[in-house]
């Protein structure tokens, strides 16, 4: 429990708001008579002492240079106090809507509007790297808009411990995973080109009404912030090439301050555009409503990786069953031969009859199964937004968030060994069924997509039929798969 007062000046009055690094009050100084808010950093318990010092100290620092800087578009910063119990802050008390209640509430902000929000931004971000303090977490919900658009960044000077645990032991995670920037996700430092990736998808927020990068779960909203890209904005005009410049994933291609200036200086004079409210994700049931759909594609995003699949597997596996076939009911002939030692051969003629239907129906249905596939367009797509194999009937298609891994793996048949490219759906993903038919009945030359319900797995088809080099491929599919991609064990 924290004290009803702090350092004998600040009397707390009532709890603003609490966040994983810290708690705010709205307190009364008594010896000036003025309303303020007091914030006490909250530490993780699971951290270590060396951590918890040197992460307060840092934090101690920053927020003593911020309140050197007096910049009116930065929360201002009163008094430090490192008391028995903590570390506080007394921050000047603004009571406005937040950017993120303001799209919620009233939808996305017109191009101009956006642009001066992020002039300001972009103004206070300059002057706090000009002094050697790095936001960390630049997030529609820390941006206030007071009457007249003027902003306020606030949650300054929480990156001296997140610098050091972003992730506690616990898993408990530090931030906002939608507005951090790629390499903070992979636990390098945060850098004033971080600050700028999060300005970006500030921005985004603020012109489509949505995450820039949006996802039902936590691992997934990582998984495309690291290997994904968003979708094409529709708000941003002439914005569009800048924003996509800040969401660039190598920091040293994101732009320079002076850059992103010009650019929202001249998107802030630019004409009104009219708004296009954005489009809601497809529940999973309207997603899977046409399997053969196009599913690697996605606006505004790299083109997929495409190549053939080779015709000559389907026409080998066809000869090969058929003489499979007929090898089986030459078997079965004999064994009936010698069962009955010689029988006449009207004795003969239901059992003959069972198996030359049999053999017929089933050379008929793998030679038009052959055929088919191989008069057709056969390819393998990888794309940014999923996988899919082309192949008649027995096309199948998946988006990266119906899939929980995507491997390779050697499948044996007889004295040989072959590489498969292997996904693993997600529970409740469905699955395109194998053939129509029993495969003992049936066969399936090409065998794609194939469901062991056993594993759970489809192999989608093998490397080998591939006509780009099978290397290659797999390079493509871990680049845009991401975290899904499993290393052959």
């Amino acid at each position: 429990m924290i004290d009803e007062s702090v350092a004998g000046r600040f009397t707390l009055v009532e709890e603003l708001g609490q966040g994983g690094m810290g708690v705010v009050w709205r307190a009364a100084d008594t010896l000036t008579g003025r309303e303020v808010a007091v914030k006490r950093v909250l530490v993780p318990s699971d951290l270590s002492d060396e951590v918890v010092t040197g992460g307060l100290a840092r934090i101690a620092v920053e927020w003593r240079a911020l309140a050197a800087l007096d910049h009116p578009h930065a929360v201002a910063i009163h008094d430090v106090l490192e008391e028995d119990d903590g570390l506080y802050v007394v921050m000047e008390l603004v009571e406005a809507v937040s950017l993120e209640e303001l799209v919620r509430e009233g939808g996305p902000l017109p191009l101009d509007r956006a642009s001066r929000l992020g002039l300001q931004l972009l103004d206070v971000l300059t002057a706090a790297h000009g002094v050697g303090v790095v936001h960390c977490e630049v997030k529609p919900g820390n941006v206030l808009v007071l009457p007249g658009d003027r902003v306020k960044l606030g949650d300054f000077g929480v990156s001296g411990l997140q610098g050091e645990a972003r992730l506690t032991g616990t898993g408990a995670f530090l931030g906002s995973p939608a507005y951090l920037a790629p390499e903070q996700a992979r636990g390098r430092p945060c850098t004033p080109v971080s600050d700028l990736w999060s300005l970006g998808a500030t921005l985004y927020f603020a012109l489509e009404g949505r995450d820039a990068f949006e996802a039902p779960a936590f691992s997934a909203v990582l998984a495309k912030i690291l290997d994904g890209v968003p979708a094409r904005p529709l708000n941003a005009g002439p914005l569009e090439p800048l924003l996509a410049g800040l969401l660039h994933k190598d920091p040293g291609a994101r732009p320079r301050p002076e850059e992103i200036r010009r650019s929202l200086t001249e998107a802030a004079e630019a004409p009104p555009l009219p708004l296009v409210p954005s489009p809601r994700p497809a529940p999973a049931a309207e997603r899977h409503a046409e399997p053969d759909a196009p599913v690697t594609a996605l606006p505004g995003a790299p083109p997929p990786f495409e190549t053939g699949v080779r015709t000559s597997g389907l026409v080998t596996e066809t000869v090969s069953r058929v003489a499979w076939t007929l090898l089986a009911c030459l078997a079965a002939l004999a064994g009936m031969s010698s069962l009955f030692e010689g029988p006449p051969t009207l004795t003969l003629a239901p059992f003959l009859m069972i198996i030359g239907v049999a053999a017929l129906a089933r050379t008929a249905y793998v030679v038009y199964q052959g055929v088919t596939g191989a008069l057709g367009h056969n390819t393998l797509e990888v794309g940014p937004r999923g996988i899919a194999l082309r192949r008649g009937r027995h096309s199948a298609g998946y988006t990266w968030e119906d899939l929980d891994t995507v491997t390779v793996t050697v499948t044996r048949r007889g004295p040989f060994r072959r590489r498969a490219l292997t996904v693993h759906p997600t529970g409740g993903t469905p699955v395109t069924p194998a053939p129509l038919l029993p495969p003992l009945l049936t066969g399936t030359p090409g065998r794609s997509p194939w469901f062991d319900r056993k594993t759970g797995n489809v192999t989608l088809c093998h490397l080998e039929e591939l006509k780009a080099a099978p290397e290659a491929v797999v390079e493509r599919i871990r680049g845009f798969a991401g975290p899904r991609w499993a290393d052959p064990g």
